[in-house]
């Protein structure tokens, strides 16, 4: 008797050390009035381009009151509104978007971070990259590493997990495998911004209920520890795309304890090739994850039959879809 509370004990513990997060968040919103909107689709951090100090005020004060945490730059608040910015509810301050984009060289990112440390030194920075291999200058600088990279229609909808796997790489080469890196999911039509092709061409739809849920699982299996989406689609403009987006956003909140405190697991059984896997230890249950990184039907491990794997989200099939995405729980 005493040997198996001492082993529950230990097998507990990690939960007792660990105090996780994983932030699930939407980029570009407007106003502080659509924070409570986000907050009921599962969101718990919010990104604005608006620097406007009134308005970061306004912002910061509204998110505070729904429990969500704000991603903001720090470049125009000054004087006595950096003492009240010490107590906004502060995911990360950020400092640049796509460096390697806009030529800004890795001193002048390293002093924005200065200045955003300068101003809120326990609190974390972070940056954005629009492709993994444009991180290799920035490796050293800021706390947390994003990358945003849309793919639907034209790239193949695995590239984003890839492009996480990638700027790990970077990151674990240069030292600095400890940093959170954060994915940024496409929720948007590229149709609605300036193309780049020279016959001027529209490429562009928005993407399935279907490919937001794979681009932002397959994230999480190659080491994703946050999920963005870009950008926010006003629900009374937009209903049929953020309708989309909230289911997504809601399944994914639903899991995001797991994400943020679970303990890592090793997966009990073979992955055929092309299936990617990862799982989690929580609160007395094992999680498991699987992606079907493929364009073709995959048979699933046998061992999920078993009346012990409950599923999440989707019913028991012995076949995973073209990128489907299936979610299954396990008690200890």
């Amino acid at each position: 008797m005493i040997k198996k509370l001492l082993f529950t004990i230990f097998l507990f513990i990690p939960f007792l050390l660990k105090a996780g997060d994983f932030p699930l968040g939407m980029y570009c919103v407007p106003s502080a009035k659509d924070i409570k909107i986000l907050k009921k689709a599962g969101f718990n951090t919010i990104h604005t381009y608006n620097q406007n100090p009134q308005h970061l005020e306004t912002l910061a004060k509204e998110a505070k009151k729904q429990g969500v945490k704000i991603l903001v730059y720090s470049n125009k608040i000054e004087g006595d509104l950096i003492e009240e910015a010490k107590h906004w509810p502060v995911s990360a301050w950020y400092i640049y978007d796509e460096p390697g984009v806009h030529h800004l060289t890795p001193q002048r990112l390293k002093e924005l971070n200065n200045s955003a440390k300068a101003k809120f030194p326990e609190d974390k920075t972070a940056f954005v990259v629009g492709k993994a291999s444009n991180l290799k200058p920035y490796t050293a600088i800021a706390d947390i590493i994003m990358v945003d990279w849309y793919p639907v229609p034209h790239l193949a909808l695995t590239s984003l997990g890839e492009q996480i796997k990638e700027a790990k790489y970077y990151l674990a080469k240069d030292g600095y495998s400890n940093k959170p890196v954060w994915a940024v999911v496409q929720s948007f039509d590229w149709r609605n911004f300036k193309q780049h092709r020279p016959d001027d061409q529209r490429i562009g739809r928005f993407p399935t209920v279907k490919e937001m849920r794979f681009m932002a699982y397959h994230s999480v299996t190659e080491g994703a520890e946050g999920i963005f989406f870009f950008n926010y689609q006003d629900p009374k403009k937009h209903k049929q795309e953020w309708k989309a987006i909230s289911k997504v956003s809601k399944e994914l909140s639903k899991m995001q304890p797991v994400f943020a405190q679970g303990t890592a697991a090793p997966i009990p059984f073979d992955m055929p090739y092309g299936l990617k896997a990862k799982a989690w230890l929580y609160k007395g249950k094992y999680y498991y994850l699987i992606v079907n990184t493929s364009n073709k039907q995959i048979s699933l491990p046998q061992e999920l039959q078993n009346k012990a794997y409950k599923t999440i989200f989707n019913k028991k099939v012995d076949f995973a879809e073209p990128y489907g995405v299936y979610i299954y729980k396990k008690h200890l």
